[in-house]
């Protein structure tokens, strides 16, 4: 067990049914610290300077973070740390803010040398003149920044990647940064999210050979049928322990009578990246409609009005309209 895993592990509980109890670190998370901090290069320093932690909700994806985030402060040997919670807007942000505030007022040592100041979502370290603190993406044009770890909370929302690359290019100056992506999956292969995620997926597969970039990814694959418990168990390294299948099974079922939920149940609880936020129709239903119907006269019967085909035929559609 490395120094990191028996850290978090002495934090206590902040929220739900094990409020104020020792803090249960499950496995996959014991893998995330261990190989973050407990992988290290010839010269003492750790190997790892980006992280990409893809991972569905209701997982203990803020207590992992929450947890990170205080031994960054605290136990990363770096003088003058600072780290920063990001997310798309403050109130995303102060999320993590809040359990790391919570496992601090549980612990009399932590209370006794850190100082938290609430009404400015900052956490001061005054034995290393550290600090911790909540910043929004649309901060993104200050500068002045020297982080030493950051935890971007919730990528796949972020707008622009600016706010992720000026605290990126701010660590300069440190002799071990660390830079963690901390998310749950997408609609936007374009924004920061899905890029992290492209590039996680390569240097997983061997594609890409990035021997300081950490690919963390729990999830179903694009092609795995989301209403099947088997993908459900693989998607969710926390189920049984933070998220019950029979939590699942209802969410699914909601899924299945309410078209519209079916993308935001695959993205948020098996991590799927899919093409739109709303989906008002499924596409097995969609799909039906083709059999069995008479072919159209599409110059005869539609020309001048407004049609909808789906994608195979949208370079057909173009050419005759």
């Amino acid at each position: 067990m490395t120094i990191a895993v028996e850290f978090v592990s002495s934090l206590r509980q902040s929220k739900g049914q094990w409020s104020g109890q020792p803090l249960d670190v499950l496995p996959w998370q014991s893998d995330v610290l261990t190989s973050i901090f407990g992988t290290i290069r010839d010269d003492g320093t750790r190997r790892y300077r980006t992280a990409y932690v893809e991972v569905p909700r209701k997982n203990g994806k803020s207590t992992l973070a929450a947890g990170i985030a205080l031994y960054a402060l605290l136990g990363d040997e770096e003088g003058g740390p600072e780290v920063y919670l990001a997310a798309v807007d403050r109130d995303q942000a102060s999320i993590v803010f809040d359990v790391v505030r919570e496992m601090i007022r549980q612990d009399q040592y932590l209370t006794s040398i850190l100082r938290v100041i609430p009404s400015q979502r900052r956490i001061q370290y005054p034995g290393r003149a550290g600090v911790l603190r909540v910043i929004a993406a649309d901060a993104a044009g200050s500068h002045g920044f020297n982080a030493s770890c950051v935890i971007a909370d919730e990528v796949h929302a972020w707008p622009s990647r600016e706010l992720w690359d000026v605290l990126q290019t701010s660590m300069g100056a440190r002799r071990q940064p660390l830079m963690i992506g901390i998310t749950t999956a997408g609609f936007e292969a374009n924004s920061l999210g899905g890029q992290l995620h492209e590039y996680a997926e390569r240097v997983r597969d061997g594609v890409i050979d990035d021997p300081a970039f950490l690919p963390v990814l729990y999830g179903a694959q694009p092609d795995e049928p989301w209403d099947d418990p088997a993908v459900w168990r693989r998607a969710n390294p926390s189920l049984g322990h933070t998220i019950t299948e029979e939590y699942l099974a209802a969410e699914c079922a909601r899924a299945k009578a309410v078209p519209a939920y079916e993308s935001a149940f695959r993205r948020l609880h098996l991590c799927q990246w899919v093409n739109q936020e709303v989906r008002y129709l499924p596409m097995d239903a969609w799909s039906d409609c083709a059999g069995g119907v008479a072919p159209v006269e599409l110059e005869a019967e539609l020309e001048g009005e407004v049609c909808y085909r789906s994608e195979e035929h949208t370079s057909e559609l173009q050419s005759r309209f």
